[in-house]
């Protein structure tokens, strides 16, 4: 977006998003980096930041599972992921024309302002192209280390039957009806991996996810929050 934001400044505010980001349904505490960086980068514009990367995230996990269930003939919930796909194909499309609502112009730029993130990678297909490798490796290293938190309970699961499972429990997690998506994510895997491991194993498994990939981040992140907050 012609922004220039140091590398360390920009792992401080996504550490001490983490504190928020656990305890926010859907990891709503995301968009507080619009608060930390409101002083180099107007806050609709790192919103927007945000939610493009949401979105790269949401279309890599929706292609491992299709790409899992494929290969292991898993097709109860193809034609979900695929409407999903439809739609965010939609709304990436909007955000890319723009769209000019029946609202006051001041509203309507802030809409201009979030869109631009989306519309500035739409716009250069190299740094698009890096982005989304970027997601691909970043979304392959979580499933390597969810495959450990597996391998540490002595369950062996199918990597690929990983692949296609995990990204609907992460997917469910992302509902706004828990804390960090403990509980329900946790349902989720039990109820997938039932054919691996009994309920306590699963449980447990759903534990390390929550520990790893949220609470120890979020402990830590406490420290950048503390800094950035006084700064």
């Amino acid at each position: 977006m012609g922004f220039e934001v140091p590398p360390w400044k920009c792992f401080s505010v996504l550490m001490a998003a983490y504190p928020l980001t656990a305890v926010t349904p859907s990891k709503a505490g995301d968009f507080v980096r619009a608060y930390y960086l409101k002083d180099e980068i107007p806050m609709t514009r790192t919103i927007g930041s945000v939610l493009t990367e949401k979105i790269f995230d949401v279309v890599v996990l929706i292609a491992f599972s299709l790409l899992g269930m494929i290969y292991c003939q898993c097709y109860e919930f193809i034609w979900l992921f695929v409407i999903s796909l439809a739609l965010i194909s939609l709304f990436v499309l909007v955000l890319r024309r723009g769209l000019s609502l029946p609202i006051s112009s001041s509203w309507n730029d802030r809409i201009d302002n979030i869109a631009l993130s989306m519309r500035s990678l739409l716009d250069n297909r190299a740094l698009f192209v890096k982005i989304t490798l970027y997601s691909i490796l970043i979304w392959i290293l979580a499933m390597l280390q969810i495959l450990m938190f597996f391998f540490a309970l002595d369950i062996d699961v199918d990597l690929l039957y990983l692949f296609a499972n995990m990204p609907i429990a992460i997917f469910i997690g992302m509902l706004p009806i828990s804390i960090g998506g403990m509980g329900t994510r946790d349902a989720a895997i039990i109820f997938l991996f039932s054919d691996y491991g009994t309920i306590s194993e699963l449980l447990a498994v759903g534990i390390l996810f929550s520990l790893f990939r949220y609470w120890l981040l979020s402990v830590i992140g406490l420290l950048f929050m503390n800094r950035l907050t006084k700064n």
